[in-house]
């Protein structure tokens, strides 16, 4: 082979390993925008002491945290003791066995500005080609608003059931004390009742108006 056979087949090389590397880069900014753009926190963690290693925009709007300030660290230097236990006890659960997705419904978390939040957080083990964990990828979403909306619908179901039953009874309670009503005024009929007895007759009657009154408005 010529010597200008072999540099014609080195330039190939060079130029089909500059075109992979081109293609990985792309597919890397490809990815980053990915996670910067999905308006759930993203973080990464790595599996031997739980610092973080990747945070996104909208976990970083979520805490109030600059990443900058998070990467290289872990729970523990920015959540109360309890709540970073917590988190680090269920990043162990999915690195150290199974299962190895982790969906956790509800979870309370300390923000910097927006207070304690509410999150749905799936946690998942990333392991290398030798089989051993080496990430912990977090997902979460603050699910806050959307309880307190579903809280306030089952409230107001609760008082509308309430509503129905107090009617009901009210409604039952009218159609006695009306009969009640109704016998007074036959009793206050009858002409040769003594004024005494007339005059407790009225009283009762004026209750038993009174009594009628305050149902209705229930």
């Amino acid at each position: 082979m010529s010597e200008g056979e072999k540099d014609g087949i080195a330039e190939a090389v060079d130029i089909d390993q500059q075109s992979v590397q081109k293609a990985l880069d792309d597919s890397y900014a490809l990815i980053r925008e990915i996670v910067e753009s999905v308006p759930l926190m993203i973080f990464l963690k790595d599996a031997v002491d739980l610092r973080f290693v990747l945070f996104n925009r909208a976990g970083e709007e979520l805490l109030g945290h600059d990443r900058r300030t998070m990467l290289g660290r872990n729970d523990r230097d920015f959540f109360p003791p309890e709540q970073a236990a917590h988190f680090m006890a269920k990043d162990r659960e999915v690195l150290d066995g199974e299962p190895s997705v982790l969906d956790i419904p509800e979870e309370p978390i300390t923000t910097r500005h927006n207070g304690e939040r509410l999150l749905h957080t799936r946690k998942v083990c990333i392991r290398g080609a030798d089989g051993e964990s080496k990430y912990l990828l977090g997902i979460s979403e603050d699910i806050t608003d959307r309880k307190s909306r579903e809280l306030a619908f089952r409230r107001s179901e609760r008082l509308g059931a309430i509503g129905e039953i107090a009617a009901g009874i009210a409604h039952d309670f009218n159609n006695a004390l009306q009969g009640i009503i109704g016998c007074i005024d036959m009793a206050m009929a009858d002409n040769t009742l003594k004024p005494e007895t007339r005059t407790d007759i009225a009283t009762a009657k004026q209750s038993a108006l009174d009594a009628a009154k305050r149902i209705n408005q229930l």
